[in-house]
Formats: C-alpha cells, sequence, structure tokens
C-alpha cells in the first residue's frame, strides 16, 4: 500500500491510458479534491480488493484491480466501481456484483459485445447495438459474432449476458429484403407461397371474331331519266350491328407465370452475415 500527498492537478498528465483507464495521477487527484484528506493508492487483484474493508480506508482511498483493469474507490464506507473495462469470455462473466459495483463494464471477446451492470443485472453498454439483426457485407466482418447466413444453428449473446440459440435462414439462395409487422426469415417464394416454375410464356393465344355488319340505308336517291336530267343528292347513313359476344380461339384465357430470375433487375448481391 502506498499514500499519496496532496499535488495540483496533472495537467501534462493524460487523464486516461490506452484502455481507456484513469491513470493514477488523475485517480489520486480526483480522489483528494472531491473527498479530501489523504487518500490511498492501492493495488492487487480482485480477490484482494474483496479482502480489503473500505469503513477501515479513507474515503477517496482508490483500488486498482490488477486482473480486471477495474478502478473502485472508497465512498461512504463502501468499495464503488470507479472506472476500467474488464475482457472475459461469457462463460467467465463475473459474478457476485452487487448495487456498488453499478456501471462496470465487460467486453464480451467471443461475441464482442459490451456489457454493463446495473446495480442488479446486466445490460447493453454504452454505444451497444446489441444483437438478433442481419447486415450484409461485401467481406466477411472482421473478428467473432458474426455468423453467414448459411443455415447454421448459433448461439447469441442477450443484453442479459445469456445465450440464445438461433437456428440461421439459408440464403445460399439469395432473396430481397421486405418488411412488414412480423418476420419470415425466408427465402421465401414469391407472393409468399412458392415460386412459379412455368417456362415464362403465356398459357394462350387470343383472336376475335370478326365483327357483323348488317342493315339498310336511312334514305334513297332517285336518278332522274333523260338527257340533262340533274341527279338528286340525299345524305343518308349505314346501320352496323357489332356483335356482343364475340368468341375467342386459341386456349382459355388462363393467367400464366415466370419462372425464377427471368425477370430479376439489374442489382447488388451481398454477404448476409447474423450479428451474435
Amino acid at each position: 500500500m502506498s499514500i499519496t500527498t496532496f499535488m495540483n492537478a496533472p495537467v501534462r498528465t493524460p487523464q486516461t491510458d490506452k484502455d481507456g483507464n484513469v491513470t493514477k495521477q488523475w485517480v489520486d487527484w480526483y480522489g483528494q479534491k472531491y473527498f479530501g484528506g489523504q487518500p490511498e493508492y492501492l493495488s492487487g487483484t480482485y480477490s484482494e480488493l474483496l479482502a480489503e474493508n473500505p469503513a477501515q480506508l479513507s474515503e477517496g482511498t482508490t483500488f486498482y484491480v490488477t486482473d480486471r483493469g477495474w478502478t473502485y474507490i472508497v465512498r461512504g464506507g463502501y468499495w464503488e466501481w470507479l472506472t476500467g473495462v474488464y475482457k472475459a469470455t461469457q462463460a467467465n462473466l463475473p459474478v457476485g456484483l452487487g448495487l456498488h459495483d453499478e456501471g462496470l463494464t465487460v467486453f464480451v471477446t467471443d461475441y464482442r459485445h459490451l456489457l454493463r451492470w446495473s446495480g442488479t443485472a446486466w445490460e447493453w453498454g454504452p454505444g451497444e447495438n446489441g444483437s438478433g439483426f442481419i447486415c450484409g457485407f461485401l467481406d466477411a466482418p472482421m473478428g467473432s459474432g458474426w455468423h453467414l447466413c448459411d443455415g447454421s444453428v448459433v448461439n447469441r449473446l442477450d443484453a442479459d449476458g445469456g445465450l440464445t440459440s438461433v437456428t440461421l435462414p439459408d440464403y445460399s439462395t439469395a432473396a430481397y429484403l421486405k418488411l412488414g409487422t412480423t418476420v419470415l426469415a425466408g427465402p421465401n417464394g414469391a407472393g409468399g407461397t412458392s415460386q412459379s416454375v412455368s417456362a415464362g410464356t403465356p398459357a394462350g393465344t387470343v383472336t376475335q371474331t370478326t365483327p357483323v355488319t348488317s342493315g339498310t340505308p336511312s334514305g334513297t336517291s332517285s336518278a332522274a331519266v333523260g338527257v340533262g336530267a340533274t341527279l338528286a343528292a340525299s345524305n343518308h347513313t349505314h346501320n352496323v350491328a357489332v356483335d356482343a359476344n364475340p368468341t375467342f380461339s386459341g386456349a382459355a384465357m388462363a393467367g400464366h407465370s415466370h419462372g425464377p430470375g427471368t425477370l430479376d433487375l439489374a442489382n447488388t448481391q451481398l454477404k448476409a452475415y447474423y450479428r451474435q
């Protein structure tokens, strides 16, 4: 154990190190500034932290946990988490945490998620997008925590630190994205039923019979007989009757379909990966 003396703000020293932890100089200065007295700076393993009785230490005393990267501070006779991120696999998440560990963070290395301890349970850490969604990539994403959508059964990390088994959709048969109020991961056939397999040509052809015309002139003109006679003119029309029920030849007017890929638009296809 070492005892620090009061000092000015260490303005020439960075406040955090490369891992984001508050440096010793700033921890000491904050402890003295806000808690007064002569706080101590301690370090050791997490088990050694638990062995120290904070009620017997000066307010503002800090303890750097060497095997977890956390720094704790004495407040009101308790060890309270101050800063630092612990890296661990999901199977080795810390246990035995309580109210005074609120804010403590763990980076889960095998799923690459940040978890935060709320004081009573795990939750997603600051800036976390969580799990359970699909993204498209030109190349495979770096690191663990993503799995190609190939029909595999994988585990997903949940906000509470537990795991959920998920069967991934198989996009070896490409599919377009469709939004709705329910999830059908697919790939699903066109119209949500099945893909059509016809050759893509119409099922029949259509021809119409020639319309029927009938009727007599609406008026006539009589011609005079003789040399120099003038033909009497009269406007007139012809009535035409069109068949109201024409017949069609060829196959019946059945619907037709197009086979998969025959109507595909130009597109860009990405690799679909599931966030575990």
